[in-house]
């Protein structure tokens, strides 16, 4: 008997089927095995794109804290350096071993780097380039910047390059400039600076605004600048602000509109200390600041005439003194030679510095090549830095009425009422006498006018019971500083008056 088998119910997968299957699974492995190869790749592409970008950071930083007149710092290209595995990162070679350490760290077989400074100028617009030596000048904005790139060819032979570009002001390396507050935005969006209430105890605003008092102006009380560790600190300067405010209104805050930083230091200084041992930026020395009517800058003459602290001999800091570190600024600029606009426009005769001897009495100093000598400034922060102006003229010094407690007179270090209301009618009186015309000189006595005011000497005398050692009274002493007046503040006073 013969059997027939029906082939429609056998089970199982063909040779041709199996096949199929067999190119597929090949093609996805390949697959897998390529993307596997890939992600190694860009790992190792991104390890080596990771360290050399540390290495250029690094190298920026280096730069950074090294000076901005330094020589890592100068014009031009030094590169490009060309660094192989055969340099060793081992410390022995200090000079590219920030180049050397990242061959070796990321496995490449050579690096290229390249570092570029260019130097921009400009009081608006900024530009590049060789400008004429003449325009080079250090009261003019400038800042530079600073291009690093590094090119490598990796084991397939492709180049990769990178670039890292920064630009770096003498401001950002000056560690004495203060940083101003973070500005807000009040509701009508115009920029405000808040800032710790001017109207603090002690300190007497005088308004300046319309009738309804909506602008005032006044200095914060006075805060030294100290130097030196807990009982080795020594008082080298004071620090104060003039400020122009809205009085606390709504909310109890206020909108500081306008905020000139003072502070007056005391140096010593030295004929020939502040020589080719500084990069040029800060050796160059400068006019003074003078107050324009409207805000400080920096006195330019015509044609860039060298400012008197130049030549002959520059001055500096003395060593071995603990000092306020605007001494560098101090003792650089504040000189006068009888052209153009003087720190000190008031000064009869030719200038002359003085050195104080052991018994602290002062004495010429004719020297003007070594000679050391002692100096005191003002200086003015003028758009981030702090910069020598014309010295301030005391017009008026006395003492105002504090008000008492218990009975007790002068028991506070505060003014009185009365006394403010005197004082500040005082103060407008006398600066009403500026017109703008003349030479700026002060209009009239302002310390005989504050004599004369018999409302300031209230009491005439204050009883302390002298067997009592604790019984104490306070003083408020009140002084008044003006600018000596230049021809473009006369001008702005006399357009306010005709304006008004």
């Amino acid at each position: 008997m013969v059997r027939f088998h029906d082939r429609r119910n056998a089970t199982g997968f063909s040779l041709l089927e199996v096949l199929v299957a067999i190119v597929v699974l090949t093609v996805g492995l390949l697959a897998l095995a390529a993307l596997q190869g890939s992600l190694t790749r860009a790992s190792s592409e991104a390890k080596v794109r990771g360290r050399v970008a540390a290495m250029l950071t690094a190298r920026l930083d280096d730069m950074r804290s090294s000076g901005y007149g330094s020589a890592e710092m100068a014009e031009g290209s030094p590169g490009p350096w060309v660094r192989t595995t055969a340099n060793a990162c081992d410390g022995d070679d200090s000079q590219f071993d920030w180049i050397d350490c990242a061959v070796e760290q990321s496995n490449i077989g050579s690096l290229t780097v390249n570092q570029t400074v260019t130097t921009w100028y400009g009081n608006g617009t900024f530009a590049t380039g060789a400008p004429d030596p003449a325009d080079q000048d250090p009261r003019v904005a400038q800042f530079k910047r600073v291009e690093l790139s590094a090119t490598w060819t990796d084991a397939a032979g492709s180049d990769h390059t990178q670039r890292l570009v920064s630009d770096v002001s003498s401001m950002s390396l000056t560690n004495f400039v203060v940083v101003p507050p973070d500005p807000t935005e009040n509701p009508t969006g115009g920029p405000i600076v808040r800032t710790i209430n001017p109207a603090t105890a002690g300190v007497i605003p005088i308004a300046i605004g319309p009738e309804d008092n909506t602008q005032n102006t006044s200095t914060t009380n006075p805060t030294p600048e100290l130097v030196g560790q807990r009982n080795n600190q020594q008082v080298v300067g004071t620090r104060f602000s003039v400020l122009t405010y809205t009085p606390p209104g709504f909310g109890n805050s206020v909108v500081i509109n306008k905020r000139f930083d003072n502070e007056v230091v005391k140096c010593n200084c030295k004929y020939g200390a502040g020589g080719n041992n500084l990069p040029e930026i800060y050796r160059t020395a400068l006019w003074p600041a003078i107050w324009t009517g409207e805000r400080y800058e920096v006195y330019m003459p015509e044609g860039n005439i060298a400012a008197p602290g130049q030549n002959p001999n520059q001055a500096g800091p003395r060593n071995g003194v603990t000092q306020s570190q605007l001494c560098q600024e101090c003792c650089r600029d504040h000189h006068d030679n009888g052209t153009g606009v003087e720190f000190d426009p008031e000064r009869i005769g030719a200038e002359t510095k003085f050195d104080a001897d052991n018994q602290g009495a002062l004495s010429p100093v004719p020297n003007t090549n070594n000679a050391n000598y002692v100096d005191s400034c003002r200086l003015v922060r003028i758009d981030g830095f702090w910069r020598t102006a014309a010295d301030l003229y005391q017009r008026q010094f006395g003492l105002l009425e504090t008000q008492s407690q218990g009975g007790a007179a002068a028991k506070s270090g505060l003014p009185t009422t009365a006394a403010v209301t005197q004082y500040t009618t005082f103060v407008k009186n006398f600066l009403s006498g500026y017109d703008g015309t003349g030479t700026g000189a002060p209009p009239s006595d302002a310390q005989a006018a504050f004599t004369a005011n018999g409302p300031f000497d209230t009491p005439a005398l204050v009883t302390i019971a002298s067997a009592n050692n604790t019984d104490y009274r306070y003083l408020h002493a009140r002084g008044l500083y003006v600018d000596h007046l230049e021809q473009k503040a006369l001008e702005q006073i006399a357009k306010a008056r005709a304006w008004r």
